[in-house]
């Protein structure tokens, strides 16, 4: 029988795609789990579920809630012990 090896290496690359978007969704799960812990710890400030990224959200809708913790990060500096965030 004859199998086109084209076939099994675009099924094997979508595979592929599809675990590194779950394995992108979930470390960006631990950052902001992190994240919200640690404004929890240094400023008794509680998340806002709206602003936590879901596993089912778009990739856009991810890349923005990322966009908007820098923002955050940045704008509650004086709740960390030191003040001082380096980015870059």
């Amino acid at each position: 029988m004859f199998h086109f090896n084209g076939t099994l290496g675009l099924k094997e690359k979508a595979y592929s795609l599809k675990i590194n978007s779950l394995n992108l969704r979930s470390m960006l799960q631990v950052l902001y789990t992190d994240y919200c812990d640690a404004t929890f710890y240094f400023g008794f400030i509680e998340c806002d579920p709206s602003t936590i990224p879901l596993m089912s959200d778009d990739f856009d809708v991810m890349l923005s809630k990322l966009n908007n913790l820098r923002w955050d990060i940045l704008a509650n500096v004086q709740n960390v012990p030191g003040g001082k965030v380096a980015c870059y």
